[in-house]
């Protein structure tokens, strides 16, 4: 397999099921903000070296938004946001 797919399967997924949470509608839309967030500014919104660190990451690290790379809409950085919430519960839904 092609690591980079790897890669990205498992920050997609992988950062949500190793914390014990089910798979469901919403593992999807935080998929979906993770590749919006990717194409608006060209990486992952967290990064790290491993998935014990990414997913420390992913918790304690507020979500940022690089204006250097692009000035998105406060209505779009919203959207994302709403996706990449870290509780499911609180996240958006379809």
């Amino acid at each position: 397999k092609n690591s980079r797919n790897h890669v990205g399967i498992t920050f997609e997924h992988g950062s949500l099921s190793s914390c014990g949470t089910q798979y469901n509608s919403k593992a999807d839309i935080w998929s979906i903000g993770v590749v919006f967030y990717e194409i608006l500014f060209g990486g992952p919104p967290y990064k790290a070296s491993n998935m014990v660190d990414l997913i420390n990451n992913i918790k304690n690290k507020p979500l940022s938004f690089p204006k250097s790379v692009n000035q998105i809409s406060d209505v779009t950085e919203d959207v994302i946001r709403r996706m990449l919430t870290v509780d499911p519960k609180k996240r958006i839904e379809w």
